[in-house]
């Protein structure tokens, strides 16, 4: 199988996830609406619903955790004559943690854009011009990473069946799980999935885009870089009362 055909295969996949996440999303919506439907002195109806809000949108957040990580696959086998060769591609492949995967894809593609020599696990920083926004771009883009980490962390966590409740490594203590506490509702997690989006078309860019030391492609990559940072922010200044008064109007529940 070359890599045109994987590349149509992760296409396939991601559209199919896209198709799954807005099915659950629109289930989830509706149980929001629900709950804000139901009269305070229902205390039975309303333990059900919220129970299975808390279901729905865990079941969200795994399919986003899974979507992420093909996303990387497609970045991977992008159909470019400067995109990543089949060794290039084993290499990014042979390393263990996700997290680390997408590291090594920008790092590649950095150092194939900057002439660097390209070594595993290692960070450019003091390669690039001093103040330049090329090195400027390349530190807050490896800021960015710990999100993709936590985002990892919480997908493993469920394809371990914890669910509800979150164990260590060795299965004696429950965990406070900050992924969990940080994106504990959908309007959140849909923020989330924009801030992934716009981080995966950036390390995209470097991948395909041909003339990356030039003042255009540093002038995209800061965009796309203020983009992601309002969307942070929308995260953290989110009010879910209100975003909840929607989807109980939207979905006609009255």
């Amino acid at each position: 199988m070359d890599k045109n055909e994987k590349y149509k295969i992760y296409q396939s996949n991601i559209k199919m996830l896209e198709k799954e996440m807005q099915l659950v999303k629109a289930n989830t919506q509706q149980l929001i609406g629900k709950l804000n439907k139901e009269p305070i002195i229902n205390h039975k109806n309303i333990s059900n619903i919220e129970y299975a809000l808390k279901s729905s949108t865990r079941l969200y957040t795994f399919l986003l955790c899974s979507w992420q990580e093909v996303r990387l696959l497609k970045i991977m086998h992008e159909q470019s004559c400067v995109a990543f060769t089949e060794l290039e591609i084993r290499d990014i492949s042979d390393v263990r943690s996700m997290k680390n995967k997408w590291r090594e894809c920008f790092n590649i593609s950095v150092c194939k854009a900057y002439d660097f020599h390209y070594e595993t696990d290692h960070i450019y920083s003091d390669q690039f011009q001093t103040d330049s926004q090329s090195k400027k771009n390349y530190i807050c883009i490896n800021n960015y990473f710990d999100i993709m980490d936590s985002i990892i962390k919480m997908r493993n966590y469920f394809a371990h069946g914890e669910w509800d409740i979150q164990l260590n490594s060795s299965k004696n203590q429950i965990l406070t799980v900050s992924f969990l506490q940080k994106y504990d509702n959908i309007q959140k997690l849909d923020i989330l999935i924009q801030v992934i989006n716009n981080f995966a078309d950036i390390i995209s860019l470097y991948v395909v885009y041909k003339e990356k030391n030039n003042q255009l492609f540093d002038s995209q990559i800061k965009r796309s870089i203020e983009e992601i940072e309002i969307k942070l922010k929308r995260i953290d200044k989110s009010n879910f009362v209100k975003y909840s008064k929607k989807c109980y109007n939207e979905k006609g529940v009255r």
